[in-house]
């Protein structure tokens, strides 16, 4: 079954967690010390002795049933000892391979987890101390592993409650260790559960000690982006170009679409341009930079900007498709004016003018129906086109 398995994988999104520390078997760590100290309990407490027994033979199901009703015994609730075969009990449950001792506990790890922490609470002369925290960070991977085939399987709080307690394990004061590969693992997890205060939260932290670059800071600007505060996201963004200029094309495109979802054309040109002269061989800074100005009133700005966009990138569909529908519509505009004018020598002269204009948008259609065979506006005006100039083998191919 998943989820359960010590070996640790890495997924897409994910940072897996490196195996650190050794598994060991966890019936052999302390059995002389515990033998030595057994011998303590009276006959009342048989349960303790024949659960560790059965721990040693290997045979769980006996193991968990006597551990289960020494435990609640009053002579030994109290005792480290007893809590701590409690926690090598469920581990090896936790950890065995025999589905019949698997399925014993729906959730052996946090049973063995709240034992080893109840041992140290009862350790007053911290014995179990050097052993039980060597077990704790086998515990701390293991959540974050299982934290990891649980965001794998799409059971995005469910690996959150991993992560968490492969976290706090990490920061008890008999480790503090940070673990910044366990952070960025919540906060992807608390992120796709829509937990935004938590996932907020770990990127943040991510943030200020300078781990995973721009991505952390695009994350976190998603989230306010989601929760309508794009001043927020925008102040981010800025940090992140300053402070992650190898990821400046990443960051830059998404600061400009922030700014176009803002209304804040002239922020977004602003930094567009600023973009070009970083990267004049970026085609899409181009034709979004085209989109920006008025057709109409700007139209040498933006045939030069989507030519320049055309030029980088033969094959880009949508700087094609907005060529073809800039002559496309200045064509019938200017048919309109064309059809006002009462000189016969001028109607002519702008009539001519006209069919270019038309003429001149079949090439960008044509490959966009070449890109996207699909697209049903380039293929309506090519049909239109084909029809106005008489290009049958064309208009035939595009009615098949």
């Amino acid at each position: 079954m998943k989820g359960r398995s010590s070996s640790c994988f890495s997924f897409f999104f994910l940072i897996s967690q490196s195996n650190t520390y050794k598994m060991r078997s966890l019936i052999s760590i302390l059995v002389s010390l515990i033998l030595l100290n057994l011998s303590l309990y009276s006959q009342e407490n048989e349960k303790l002795v024949s659960a560790f027994n059965y721990l040693k033979s290997k045979e769980l199901d006996k193991a968990k049933l006597d551990i289960d009703v020494a435990i609640k015994d009053v002579n030994v609730q109290w005792s480290p000892k007893a809590w701590f075969i409690k926690a090598m009990v469920y581990h090896a449950i936790y950890e065995s391979k025999v589905r019949d001792y698997y399925n014993l506990h729906e959730n052996p790890l946090d049973e063995a987890y709240q034992a080893y922490i109840k041992t140290l609470e009862f350790d007053e002369n911290k014995e179990y101390n050097v052993d039980i925290r060597k077990r704790l960070l086998v515990v701390s991977n293991q959540y974050s592993n299982k934290g990891i085939n649980e965001f794998n399987e799409y059971k995005y709080n469910e690996a959150l409650n991993s992560f968490e307690k492969s976290l706090e394990i990490q920061k008890m004061p008999m480790i503090m260790n940070l673990d910044t590969m366990g952070i960025y693992n919540a906060a992807m997890a608390a992120m796709n559960a829509k937990k935004n205060a938590k996932a907020k939260e770990y990127f943040h932290k991510l943030a200020e000690i300078n781990y995973g670059g721009g991505k952390v800071y695009m994350h976190l600007a998603n989230i306010y982006i989601e929760e309508r505060d794009n001043a927020k996201a925008i102040e981010l963004l800025l940090k992140s170009i300053e402070l992650n200029p190898n990821e400046y094309n990443l960051l830059i495109n998404k600061l400009i679409n922030v700014y176009l979802t803002d209304n804040q054309y002239e922020k977004a040109k602003e930094y567009l341009e600023q973009a070009i002269t970083k990267n004049p061989n970026n085609p899409e800074f181009f034709q979004v930079l085209a989109g920006l100005y008025d057709s109409a009133k700007d139209f040498d700005i933006v045939e030069k900007n989507l030519l320049k966009s055309v030029e980088l990138n033969p094959n880009y569909v949508e700087a094609n498709y907005k060529l073809g529908v800039l002559y496309f519509n200045t064509a019938i505009l200017q048919n309109q004016t064309v059809n006002e004018l009462t000189d016969n020598n001028a109607y002519k002269a702008e009539k001519h003018k006209v069919e270019e204009w038309f003429k001149k948008s079949i090439p960008y259609f044509e490959k966009v129906h070449e890109l996207n065979p699909k697209e049903e506006n380039s293929i309506k005006n090519l049909k239109f086109l084909y029809e106005r100039y008489n290009i049958q083998d064309k208009l035939i191919l595009l009615n098949k």
